[in-house]
C-alpha cells in the first residue's frame, strides 16, 4: 500500500513529512536516444547507435500545514545536494538510486482546504539505474592451467563495474586482470625476483697464531720436491705464528728441500681472489740456509700464483724473493726476483724483526681475471696471464724447509706466518630484489572510479597505459588474474561487484 511505502534521500525519511496521493512514477527505465544517418538518396536511415539516458522520479505528494513546516530544515538540508545522493524505496528494499533532487518542489495549498498543501517532488537519477544494496564476492582459485580465474555471476539489468582486492603471499611485480571485456595491468611484467651478483667473501681468516682450521699436507704442488717430513705447528708467541717446526728432522723423503706442509682447502673455489698476510722471514746466524712458500692452488692441483722467500747462500747473508706464477703447461715458473738481506733490520728486509714490531711486514697478492698483482716494499708488480684467467683457487699452501744436505739445525731461525686472511672477490649468488608487491600487501582496485591502490595509498604510477577497467554485463564472465611467474604461493584474490537495475 502506498500509505506503507517509505522512502528516504540523504539519510531522511520523505515519509515521515509527506504522504503519497499516488504511487511513485519509477519509469521503467531511462529515455533511450537513437543516432541515425541519412542514406544518401535512398530510403530510411542507418543506424550509428543508442544510449540510455537519465531517469525522471517524480513524487505525488500531500502534507499537512504543521508537517510542511516541521519538514522544512530537516528536508531542505537533505536536498541541499551537489552530488547524487542515496533514493530508497521501501517496497525495493535490495536496491537504491542515486538521484539529485529535479524542478522546484512546490508544493500549493488545496482550493478546498487551508491546512492541506500538495505538490510533486522530482529526481533525476543521472546513471539511470539502480543499485543493489549488497555487494557480491568471487574468489578467484587456480584453474587447470595454475591461472587465478573465477567466473562472476551478474544477476542484474545492465553492466557494472568490477572492484578487486589481492592479498599477496610472496613477492610480486605484475597483476594483470583479464576478461573479454579488456584488461588491466598494474606493474611490470619483466620485473624479476633476483638477479645474479656477486659479493666479497673471507674463505680464510687466520690470526694471532690460530690456524686451527689448516691441515697437514702431503704434496706441495708448487714443487713436489718440497718434501713434507715432519709436521708444522702455530702458537701465539710473537703475536702468533704459523711455522713451528721440531727442533730435529732429517731428510727421509730424499727430497730437494724438506720440511713439512700446512694448507687450507676452499669449499667454494674463487676465480677472483685476495691474499693478505704478514710474513717474518729473518736469520739469525750467517750461512743459515732455508725455504719460506706460499702458494695459491687450483683445482686441478696447479699452481696459480704464490711468493717464495729462499736462502741458499750457505756462507753469506743473501735471500731472494719470488713472485712465482703457473704455466699453461700446469707447470711453475718465477715471474719476478729480487735479492735482499734477511736481518732484523727494516732497511734491508720487509720481513724481519724490526718490521714486524712495527706491522710493517704484510704482503699481499691480488688475482682478478687474468691480472695478477704482487706487493714487495711499498710497490707493486702486476702481471697479464691470460692462461690463468679462469682457473679458481682450490686451496692455500704453505711450505717451510731446508735444502738437501743441510740440516734442521742450520735452517733460517725465524720462517713465520703471522696473520693470513684470503678473499673470494667476487663469490656469485642470488640476490633478491624487492618487489613492487611486497608479500602481505595487498592491492585494491576501484572499478567505477578506475583507480589502483596500494596498502590504501592510491598508486596511479603503477597503472600500465592502455589499461581497460572494464565492465561485466549481466550473465557469467570469466575473469583471469595473472602475475608474476616467481610468485609462489599465489595471491588471495576476489572480484567485488553491486549489481545495477534498470
Amino acid at each position: 500500500m502506498i500509505s506503507d511505502l517509505v522512502i528516504e534521500y540523504n539519510g531522511v525519511k520523505i515519509t515521515d513529512y509527506f504522504d503519497l496521493s499516488e504511487a511513485p512514477d519509477r519509469s521503467l527505465f531511462g529515455e533511450f536516444e537513437t543516432t541515425v544517418e541519412k542514406r544518401g538518396n535512398g530510403n530510411g536511415d542507418i543506424f550509428v547507435a543508442t544510449r540510455r539516458g537519465a531517469k525522471d522520479i517524480s513524487l505525488p505528494v500531500f502534507t499537512n500545514l504543521d508537517r510542511a513546516r516541521e519538514a522544512k530544515d530537516s528536508l531542505t538540508k537533505a536536498l541541499n545536494v551537489t552530488t547524487p545522493k542515496r533514493l530508497w524505496f521501501s517496497d525495493e528494499p535490495d536496491r537504491y538510486y542515486l538521484a539529485v533532487p529535479a524542478g522546484n518542489g512546490n508544493l500549493k495549498r488545496a482550493l478546498e482546504s487551508l491546512t492541506e498543501y500538495s505538490g510533486e517532488l522530482s529526481f533525476l537519477v543521472p546513471d539511470g539505474v539502480a543499485h543493489s544494496t549488497a555487494s557480491k564476492d568471487f574468489a578467484f582459485s587456480p584453474n587447470s592451467d595454475g591461472v587465478l580465474e573465477t567466473t562472476i555471476v551478474n544477476d542484474g539489468t545492465d553492466w557494472t563495474t568490477v572492484d578487486y582486492t589481492i592479498t599477496h603471499n610472496h613477492e610480486n611485480g605484475f597483476l594483470g586482470i583479464v576478461s573479454e571485456y579488456g584488461a588491466i595491468q598494474l606493474g611490470r611484467i619483466s620485473e624479476v625476483d633476483g638477479v645474479d651478483d656477486t659479493k666479497i667473501v673471507v674463505l680464510a681468516n687466520n690470526s694471532k697464531g690460530n690456524f686451527d682450521d689448516w691441515t697437514d699436507g702431503t704434496i706441495f704442488y708448487e714443487n713436489p720436491n718440497k718434501k713434507a717430513v715432519t709436521t708444522m705447528t702455530a702458537d701465539t708467541q710473537y703475536g702468533g705464528r704459523l711455522g713451528v717446526l721440531p727442533t730435529s728432522f732429517t731428510n727421509t723423503a730424499s727430497g730437494e728441500l724438506f720440511g713439512a706442509i700446512k694448507e687450507k682447502v676452499f669449499t667454494t673455489p674463487a676465480t677472483d681472489w685476495y691474499l693478505w698476510a704478514q710474513a717474518w722471514y729473518e736469520t739469525t746466524v750467517m750461512g743459515q740456509t732455508g725455504s719460506w712458500g706460499l702458494d695459491i692452488i687450483d683445482e686441478d692441483n696447479k699452481l696459480i700464483a704464490g711468493m717464495s722467500l729462499d736462502k741458499t747462500d750457505s756462507a753469506g747473508n743473501t735471500a731472494k724473493m719470488r713472485f712465482n706464477v703457473g704455466t699453461s703447461a700446469g707447470g711453475a715458473r718465477i715471474i719476478k726476483e729480487i735479492l735482499f738481506e734477511p736481518t732484523y733490520w727494516e732497511n734491508s728486509n720487509p720481513y724481519g724483526g724490526e718490521s714486524r714490531l712495527k706491522n710493517r711486514n704484510p704482503f699481499d697478492i691480488r688475482k682478478e681475471g687474468s691480472k695478477i698483482t704482487f706487493f714487495w716494499r711499498g710497490g707493486y708488480y702486476a702481471f697479464t696471464l691470460p692462461e690463468l684467467a679462469t682457473k679458481k683457487a682450490k686451496r692455500i699452501q704453505y711450505f717451510v724447509g731446508q735444502y738437501n744436505g743441510r740440516t734442521a739445525s742450520q735452517l733460517v731461525t725465524h720462517h713465520y706466518l703471522n696473520n693470513l686472511t684470503f678473499y673470494d672477490l667476487k663469490q656469485q649468488y642470488w640476490r633478491d630484489v624487492p618487489n613492487r608487491y611486497p608479500s602481505g600487501s595487498v592491492v585494491y582496485i576501484d572499478g567505477k572510479a578506475r583507480k589502483p591502490y596500494f596498502n590504501n595509498m592510491l598508486r596511479l604510477s603503477d597503472e600500465v597505459i592502455g589499461s581497460h577497467y572494464f565492465k561485466v554485463p549481466p550473465g557469467e564472465t570469466k575473469v583471469q588474474l595473472v602475475c608474476s611467474d616467481f610468485s609462489t604461493p599465489l595471491p588471495t584474490a576476489k572480484a567485488t561487484i553491486q549489481e545495477v537495475f534498470l
